[in-house]
């Protein structure tokens, strides 16, 4: 663990993200670390192999956080 870094993150909750993703723009962060303005997330931001139906998934439990 002591080669941890401690880094801040955009808030997650779907209302607040929702404004600069939907969900191809939000399937490309999660899988190539890109923004929506198509530059790359630090590469420290972990990229994931996620199908359709999970990424459909993960997108609802967003839309419930407060």
């Amino acid at each position: 663990m002591g080669m941890m870094q401690t880094m801040d993150a955009k808030d997650i909750r779907w209302s607040v993200l929702q404004s600069e993703f939907d969900a191809g723009k939000f399937k490309l962060a999660v899988t190539q670390g890109q923004d929506p303005d198509g530059t790359h997330f630090n590469v420290d931001m972990p990229r994931w192999n996620i199908g359709d139906e999970d990424l459909a998934d993960l997108i609802a439990y967003l839309k419930t956080l407060p």
